[in-house]
C-alpha cells in the first residue's frame, strides 16, 4: 500500500489551515492518538503487550496519546529522546514485555 509523503512546508500549511478552523493542537493530537491506537488494537489481542516508543515533539505526543485508547492491553511508554542513551531502557522493556530471558 503506498503511503502519502508530504514535505515539511506542506505539513506546516496543513497545520495553519487546521488551526484556522478552531481546532487545537491538543484536539488533533488526541484524534491522531486514537487512530494510532485503533491500528494497534487491530494488530493485537486483549492481554498483549504494547511498547510505545515516543520521541520528542508532536509525533511523540501523538504516540503517547494512543495509550488512553489501548484498553485491555499491557502498555508501557518509553520516552526516546537520545536513542543511544535510551538503548538499555529499550532492551529492558523489550525483555520484560516478551518474557525473553526468563
Amino acid at each position: 500500500m503506498p503511503l502519502p509523503v508530504i514535505s515539511i512546508a506542506q505539513m506546516r500549511e496543513w497545520e495553519r489551515a487546521t488551526w484556522k478552523t478552531g481546532q487545537t493542537e491538543a484536539e488533533v493530537i488526541r484524534r491522531v492518538g486514537g487512530k494510532i491506537a485503533q491500528r494497534a488494537l487491530q494488530l493485537t489481542r486483549p492481554g498483549d503487550a504494547i511498547l510505545i516508543l515516543a520521541g520528542k515533539g508532536h509525533n511523540g505526543d501523538d504516540a503517547r496519546a494512543a495509550r488512553e485508547f489501548l484498553n485491555e492491553r499491557r502498555v508501557e511508554t518509553l520516552g526516546v529522546i537520545a536513542p543511544e542513551s535510551n538503548l538499555p531502557e529499550l532492551e529492558q522493556a523489550a525483555v520484560s514485555k516478551t518474557g525473553a530471558g526468563h
